[in-house]
């Protein structure tokens, strides 16, 4: 049975350093864009930056949920936040930001989701790795 109303199409969702949105022309500016973490030591504190571009936005606004999970979900998320997105016009295109940081306690994979309920929208892999240590012994 398809939801109603239908869930919002994903368009991107990146993560960086640093997003920033000029409060004049309301333009996007993503510094540092990543999806691997290389450290000397863990654990580390990574500044988060997530840029979330969709459209398809058929309410009048979407509850969104942004989370962070390792990659076989066997831990509670790293961090799990809520957002609203104005929506009403299913044509437009839509961009909001997330800033935050997320504590990566263990080398390894993980994804960033977005989810709508409970429903998976996207995800993105994080890496996190070790200097010097090669993938044969990590």
């Amino acid at each position: 049975m398809p939801l109603y109303p239908p869930p919002p199409k994903v368009l991107a969702l990146l993560m960086a350093q640093y997003v920033h949105q000029d409060p004049r022309t309301g333009l996007y500016s993503l510094h540092d864009v990543f999806d691997a973490i290389a450290t000397s030591a863990l654990p580390v504190a990574q500044s988060l930056g997530v840029f979330i571009q969709l459209t398809e936005l058929h309410s009048t606004s979407t509850a969104l949920r942004l989370r962070l999970v390792d990659v076989d979900e066997v831990r509670p998320p790293l961090f799990e936040q809520s957002l609203l997105v104005p929506g009403g016009d299913p044509l437009a295109v839509t961009s909001i930001s997330y800033r935050g940081t997320a504590y990566l306690a263990v080398a390894g994979s993980y994804r960033l989701q977005l989810l709508v309920g409970e429903e998976l929208l996207f995800e993105r892999l994080l890496e996190v790795k070790m200097l010097g240590v090669s993938n044969a012994t990590a």
